[in-house]
């Protein structure tokens, strides 16, 4: 999508009241964890993201995916504010905190992004697409997807230890 159309779709996505409402609902929840600056920023990230990648046809409201996305933005962005260095094996949660639950996943999702084949995990357990669909994405046979997504699991299990 190019940068002007881009721009002028957020323009316009940042009058509708009800994405108004959205983000402000969202971003209330982490007011006293992020800056000002970084909320008006995971809402713009999200808001484009949710702009270039939203998908009718997974018959889900563009609301709801813009949600999901501002979450995971806000989340990130408290990782990343995060001063420890941890590996993924040496984080586990003890806490019976949601909170705590949520940086796990993404402390998880950063490992899978990180691995050869971790687009595909995302596309069968994130997004639910099926073996053939991963597979004419990735212009490959849905066996090969199949054996490739089992390869990457036994991988992350093996960094997860």
């Amino acid at each position: 999508m190019k940068k002007e159309l881009l721009n002028e779709k957020i323009k316009e996505a940042s009058k509708d009241s009800d994405i108004k409402a959205l983000i402000k609902s969202v971003t209330n929840r982490f007011r006293n964890k992020l800056t000002e600056d970084e909320l008006n920023s995971c809402a713009l990230n999200a808001l484009s993201r949710a702009i270039v990648h939203y998908d009718p046809q997974k018959k889900s409201k563009f609301t709801t995916y813009l949600h999901n996305g501002l979450k995971v933005e806000c989340l990130t962005q408290l990782k990343k504010n995060e001063p420890t260095n941890r590996k993924l094996h040496k984080h586990r949660v003890e806490a019976d905190n949601s909170f705590e639950i949520k940086k796990t996943m993404i402390d998880v999702m950063d490992e899978i992004s990180q691995l050869k084949d971790g687009h595909m995990l995302v596309d069968k357990y994130l997004w639910n697409y099926s073996l053939r669909e991963i597979g004419i994405k990735n212009g490959i046979h849905p066996e090969t997807v199949r054996l490739k997504i089992k390869n990457t699991l036994e991988t992350l299990r093996y960094k997860m230890r």
